[in-house]
């Protein structure tokens, strides 16, 4: 009983100070969080812990990257912050600036050592988040720095697909000059310029093109990137890719050409550039379905009379 009864008095006598050191180490994150240079150097010198983390895993030096103060993750890292240290989704000080677009944050870290090819359990890298939010300056700072252009995530979206997605031309342009795979394939067969085709951004599809990008890869449904700019209607985009060779009779699996999506759609102006391109009005799908079917059935009038115009038959 002696026994239990000094354990139970050594818990009463530290638990204060263990309280106030999870005190203070909180305190130290939300300082970080909001860029307070002075609270974070003070409590530092009070001695709490420059890596403790939350309940998510975060450290103070991932608050402050994430948020870009400058001045705050130099004090961090001046008091011993571990600069490649990850949350529970694997996330570090790194990814979190590169995401922000945070450059001069990003240059800091990758001068303390930090990892550019570290991953997520997803298997996204900094260049990755970089790309996504379309910061052109700190994916430069990462490739200047080695990281690997031609990573993959667990989709197989690599940060030029990923870029192409969201429309972000610079940082397009800067991942071709590093080196980016313009060709590679993501777990869906879908290439970047797949991904520019269904945004239907012109610059950009032109851009990969001239990159080197295959005008006619198809993806696992069979599908091309003229048929994606087709089916959504970016006629810039669909004569682009006929100028550069795209292939007007290509058939997804189910035999559905680019006419027909874009008739079926109801894209007029597409259809017309199609019709122009030399498009055969009269192809069948897998299901007999044409192009004017295909508009008649979902009630595209104008589609309809162009494509009898140009000598479909009914």
């Amino acid at each position: 009983m002696q026994v239990a009864h000094k354990a139970i008095l050594l818990v009463l006598l530290f638990s204060p100070l263990l309280a106030n050191a999870a005190d203070i180490n909180q305190d130290l994150i939300e300082a970080a969080k909001q860029g307070d240079v002075a609270t974070i150097k003070a409590l530092l010198a009070r001695g709490a812990d420059v890596n403790a983390k939350d309940e998510e895993g975060r450290r103070a030096l991932m608050w402050a990257a994430n948020y870009g103060h400058t001045a705050a993750v130099q004090a961090l890292l001046k008091g011993g912050a571990k600069v490649n240290t990850k949350d529970k989704q694997g996330y570090t000080s790194l990814m979190r600036a590169a995401g922000s677009g945070h450059t001069r944050i990003v240059r800091a870290l990758l001068e303390e050592g930090a990892d550019v090819k570290a991953k997520t359990g997803y298997d996204e890298t900094a260049l990755m988040w970089a790309a996504v939010g379309g910061h052109a300056s700190a994916v430069q700072a990462l490739l200047d720095a080695g990281t690997d252009v031609k990573a993959k995530n667990k989709n197989g979206r690599t940060a030029l697909s990923l870029a192409a997605s969201r429309g972000h031309t610079a940082v397009v342009s800067a991942l071709l000059e590093g080196g980016a795979d313009v060709k590679a394939k993501d777990k869906f067969g879908e290439t970047a310029l797949m991904h520019a085709a269904i945004q239907g951004d012109r610059a950009i599809v032109q851009a990969l093109l001239s990159g080197g990008a295959d005008v006619k890869a198809k993806d696992q449904e069979g599908e091309t990137a003229l048929l994606f700019a087709a089916f959504n209607g970016h006629t810039a985009a669909v004569q682009t890719l006929l100028t550069a060779g795209a292939n007007g009779s290509a058939r997804n699996k189910s035999g559905i050409t680019a006419l027909m999506g874009a008739s079926a759609k109801g894209h007029t102006a597409t259809v017309q550039a199609l019709l122009d391109a030399g498009a055969d009005v009269n192809t069948k799908s897998k299901f007999g379905w044409t192009a004017l079917g295909l508009a008649a059935k979902e009630g595209h009038t104008a589609v309809v009379q162009l494509l009898k115009k140009a000598g479909a038959k009914e």
